[in-house]
């Protein structure tokens, strides 16, 4: 590596597990709420003192909105919510998506997220966020 370089890796996990409720007369809308886990791990070498990396990984719930309106096999998605007070901080997130439905309990399912995160403790700080699209399948109970 040249003199004077840094390289950066960053490998992340995210899981969440979600559930909602809609409540009498809310058609679209429901409340979500969860467990955000996200676990980090972060690479830095630098060309003149080498190899430095860090890791860490946390929980934390989250309670949002989400809009969900259905149009035939096709179902539209916003959602919103805010998180943290245990381990982070503070988080947000924004999913705008779709999902197609196959039949009444399965759907494939895709979007565009943004999360923003603020986590810091004695050893570890990321205050930052992550965009990208997603996808999955969508199992209703």
């Amino acid at each position: 590596m040249p003199t004077g370089t840094v390289g950066v890796e960053i490998d992340e996990l995210l899981i969440e597990v979600i559930g909602g409720y809609r409540p009498s007369g809310w058609e679209n809308v429901w409340i979500v709420g969860g467990i955000r886990y996200l676990d980090l791990e972060a690479d830095i070498d630098f060309a003149v003192i080498g190899r430095r990396s860090a890791s860490q990984d946390f929980a934390d719930p989250f309670i949002g909105l989400s809009w969900q309106p259905r149009r035939g096999n096709w179902e539209y998605l916003v959602e919103a919510d805010v998180g943290g007070g245990i381990d982070a901080d503070f988080s947000w997130s924004v999913t705008l998506g779709g999902a197609f439905h196959f039949n009444d309990r399965y759907a494939a399912s895709f979007g565009y997220r943004f999360i923003d995160i603020d986590f810091e403790d004695d050893e570890f700080v990321f205050d930052g966020s992550m965009d990208g699209i997603q996808i999955g399948l969508m199992i209703t109970f």
